[in-house]
């Protein structure tokens, strides 16, 4: 079950203090192929810690990782593999970041740099990936979807 429809709704304060809407938008893939099976939405951005709540931090373009003192939101889709070969060391990749992943639904396998075994992740799951190498795959019959927040680090390179 892909999404296709995702929205960003956000809340915040008026001149006044009061609680309000301050947008409701769709998400739209920023980063990816969705016709090659990935599509990441990025949702929202922090540049530092800590926040000024009256700061928008809807992201204006695609940036990888956040800076070592912010944070980033994404959602992330993998389509299940189907039409081409996996090669474990070519897909690894590693971010000065620590990752809190939770999977909403699908499965997805976790592999890491230097362990001979992967990690079955299923919706409800949380990973906390910190600075390593690492690759995804997706097995199932299904797309996996999972939320990321991208913790910019510091003593990883």
């Amino acid at each position: 079950m892909a999404i296709t429809h995702p929205r960003r709704v956000v809340t915040g304060l008026d001149a006044q203090g009061r609680s309000h809407w301050t947008s409701d938008d769709e998400l739209v893939p920023v980063q990816g192929d969705p016709s090659k099976g990935l599509s990441i939405r990025d949702v929202w951005r922090i540049a530092r810690l800590p926040v000024d709540l009256g700061e928008d931090g809807v992201p204006r373009q695609f940036e990888t990782w956040p800076d070592p003192a912010g944070l980033s939101l994404r959602m992330v889709e993998v389509a299940p593999e189907q039409n081409y070969v996996w090669e474990r060391d070519s897909r690894m990749h590693a971010s000065r970041t620590v990752d809190l992943v939770i999977v909403i639904s699908g499965e997805i396998w976790a592999y890491q740099k230097d362990e001979p075994k992967g990690r079955l992740l299923k919706p409800g799951d949380v990973l906390v990936q910190r600075g390593t190498l690492h690759a995804w795959r997706n097995l199932s019959d299904r797309p996996c979807l999972f939320a990321c927040v991208l913790v910019g680090a510091a003593g990883v390179e």
